[in-house]
């Protein structure tokens, strides 16, 4: 059998977001739509700066007053570079594809790139954002945050990623505390393979584009068991 379900089927939350008043409009960056998604001129938090909340964030901004929740610092690189998309790039120079276990992927999986430097700091600080810090914890419909300031708002949009749910996996070797992408597509289970997770063999894997090499990888790990 091979799973093929993916790795972010279930988006996460601090676990404060549970306090927040029921008046609070709360979301997660899937369920965003456009700026039409709430009323008005709504104060609305934005928790997380991935590509996800600083595009979210830049959206929002005309419309509304908003806040954006930063996390650590990452480095933003640009959606196009010389006319072409920036996974374009990665993939010709091969770094979508280096082996997980390579000095490149390495550096990637610490650096941790994303494709948004068009909704940088100061281009959503020209727009209005609010440009806060990690938020840490809430009062009624007030965001905390770890500067010690707060913000009331009206709406949350959650964008602090997302997990692969495992819950549904009742195999008697299967540890749902470890990742799956642990053993490049075999997992401790005999028959049982996965594909489509993060860095199950480098960056592509939980891409599009790595569906094809990753698959066919797996398959022939299937044949081999047979």
């Amino acid at each position: 059998m091979i799973n093929a379900t993916g790795s972010n089927q279930i988006p996460t939350y601090p676990i404060f977001a549970k306090k927040i008043a029921s008046t609070v409009h709360q979301i997660v960056a899937s369920e965003f739509r456009d700026a039409n998604h709430l009323p008005n001129g709504w104060r609305v938090g934005v928790i997380g700066d991935g590509a996800s909340g600083r595009q979210i964030a830049l959206e929002l901004a005309d419309r509304h007053q908003v806040y954006l929740a930063r996390g650590r610092v990452r480095k933003l690189v640009p959606n196009v570079v010389f006319g072409r998309d920036v996974f374009w790039w990665l993939d010709k120079i091969g770094l979508l594809f280096a082996g997980r276990d390579t000095i490149v992927a390495k550096i990637m999986r610490k650096r941790d790139p994303i494709p948004v430097a068009s909704a940088n700091d100061r281009q959503l600080a020209v727009r209005g954002v609010k440009l806060k810090p990690r938020a840490v914890d809430v009062h009624d419909d007030y965001l905390l945050f770890s500067d010690g300031s707060r913000e009331r708002v009206d709406a949350v949009i959650w964008c602090v990623g997302y997990r692969e749910n495992t819950d549904w996996i009742a195999l008697p070797s299967i540890d749902r505390d470890k990742s799956l992408s642990e053993h490049h597509g075999r997992t401790s289970e005999d028959g049982f393979f996965v594909v489509g997770r993060k860095w199950l063999t480098c960056r592509a894997s939980e891409l599009v584009l790595g569906c094809e090499r990753d698959a066919s990888m797996v398959i022939g790990l299937v044949l081999e068991s047979m």
